[in-house]
């Protein structure tokens, strides 16, 4: 479905001359890829509409993806696959953010600190659609590090302002993030033996 809108809008991009034909791969590739996000961030705030945690959405959104970007962790094979997964853990996200008593948002340090903690050690995951040189790894992983450090001293100090639901929110961001690359981890272990 999303190849062939990218195909109709690089056909008619090569012929309006806007680009030209031997880069139509990469522009295909483009569109398609900037498609498929926005049926991803559609899909996500109909999630946190319908659920009434738009404001939540954004923030760990705003969060999460940059650490997503830099830390790495599992990646599902297919594109139909990856949708399911992420649609799946947003709405796990929300559900845990309407369902969890504010009473337990006061333990947000411990998940906040265990997370951060575990995934400076793991960062940067690399998946066998992705692998990573020594200097890929090594700015990776101070991009990472910055951002779970960042998200670590935010989270603590929203805790010690009492805003407890946004440190457990970005604990939560920690926390997503820990699953997918200690779920990354293992599938790339299991892959090489």
């Amino acid at each position: 479905m999303f190849s062939k809108a990218a195909d109709n809008m690089v056909n008619k991009l090569v012929k309006m001359k806007i680009i030209e034909a031997e880069d139509c791969e990469l522009y295909r590739f483009g569109i398609e890829t900037a498609l498929l996000k926005g049926i991803h961030l559609i899909s996500y705030l109909i999630l946190g509409l319908l659920l009434g945690k738009t404001i939540e959405l954004i923030i760990f959104l705003i969060a999460f993806i940059p650490l997503r970007e830099y830390a790495g962790g599992y990646h599902a094979a297919t594109k139909k696959g990856c949708y399911i997964i992420s649609c799946l853990c947003i709405l796990s996200m929300l559900l845990i953010l309407r369902v969890f008593p504010a009473a337990y948002y006061s333990n947000s340090m411990y998940l906040a600190v265990f997370s951060g903690v575990l995934l400076l050690f793991l960062v940067p995951v690399e998946s066998k659609n992705k692998p990573l040189d020594d200097s890929e790894r090594a700015y990776f992983k101070s991009k990472a590090g910055f951002i779970i450090v960042l998200l670590l001293t935010l989270s603590l100090f929203l805790f010690m302002l009492n805003q407890f639901s946004l440190s457990f929110l970005l604990a939560l961001v920690l926390f997503y993030e820990m699953i997918a690359a200690v779920t990354g981890k293992i599938i790339l272990q299991k892959g090489k033996n």
